[in-house]
């Protein structure tokens, strides 16, 4: 058991590695699959493992006990940002057991390959779970469980996948080879649409921008509104609310330029990034 979970670590490192050195992939990006390299190293990780299967837990039982300590340490911090590494936590533990599962059946074919052209259901996605699919030629993903600020709802932002999140109710095992639409427009889930049911999204999704929130926003007093937007990541937020017409920034929350990186960022990363987002709202 213990040469099979060396191997199938292995195997993850090196898809975390392939994904990592991938061009679409952004320096943000990696920083996460960082992370999850940087964990799958920890000596920790691996005596945990090895206390497990020295107790005769089999080596999946050993997986879930190590990662559920991990995770239930991360969730109960009181700091929101690493509280939230808890899902990168499960998302590396999801990828091993996959590993394990594909170690031990050498005929299952990739997991993802499956995925092209598909729009996926899942209960919960986790970021490298999106690099992949998108890699894969997925359409979109749709998931029962998640939050918008997610790193892996970043990642479909930034890879342009259509997805919803913390859809309730999620029927999964009654929608396999079904079509369905995503209006994520208004955040619905149609199931077999018609013709008319395309044609009303098409006309909802295609919009000038422009035309958002451009025109000054005004009280019905006349007195004029600033419309301001939240930026967590200036590469992929700061166009897009610029286009949508925000006259300024709100808040931006400078410590995810800090987040899932081994090495701090230094000067000339952080002033290219401020840059970016001063020069966007120039004079706002």
């Amino acid at each position: 058991a213990s040469h099979l979970y060396q191997e199938a670590r292995e195997l993850v490192r090196h898809e975390l590695e392939s994904m990592r050195a991938a061009q679409e992939i952004t320096e943000e990006q990696r920083g996460i699959l960082d992370f999850q390299i940087l964990l799958l190293d920890d000596p920790t990780l691996d005596k945990s493992v090895a206390s497990a299967l020295q107790e005769n837990l089999t080596l999946l039982e050993g997986v879930n006990t190590s990662f559920a300590m991990m995770v239930d340490r991360l969730k109960r911090s009181r700091n929101v940002y690493i509280a939230a590494r808890a899902a990168d936590c499960q998302d590396l533990q999801n990828r091993l057991k996959d590993a394990i599962y594909r170690t031990t059946n050498p005929g299952v074919d990739d997991l993802y390959a499956s995925a092209q052209g598909k729009i996926v259901l899942a209960q919960q996605i986790y970021p490298s779970e999106v690099i992949s699919l998108y890699r894969a030629g997925a359409l979109g993903v749709v998931a029962a469980e998640g939050t918008a600020s997610s790193h892996a709802e970043i990642l479909l932002q930034s890879f342009n996948l259509p997805s919803l999140v913390a859809i309730d109710g999620l029927p999964v095992h009654h929608l396999a080879g079904r079509r369905v639409l995503l209006d994520t427009h208004h955040r619905l889930l149609v199931i077999d649409p018609t013709l008319g049911d395309e044609t009303r999204i098409k006309r909802a999704t295609v919009y000038d921008g422009q035309a958002i929130i451009r025109p000054p926003v005004t009280l019905a007093s006349g007195e004029p509104v600033l419309v301001l937007a939240t930026i967590n990541n200036v590469t992929v937020e700061t166009k897009r609310a610029v286009d949508l017409g925000a006259d300024g920034v709100g808040l931006f929350r400078s410590e995810m330029s800090y987040i899932g990186r081994t090495v701090l960022p230094n000067e000339e990363e952080l002033l290219k990034e401020y840059r970016q987002l001063t020069t966007s709202f120039a004079g706002q």
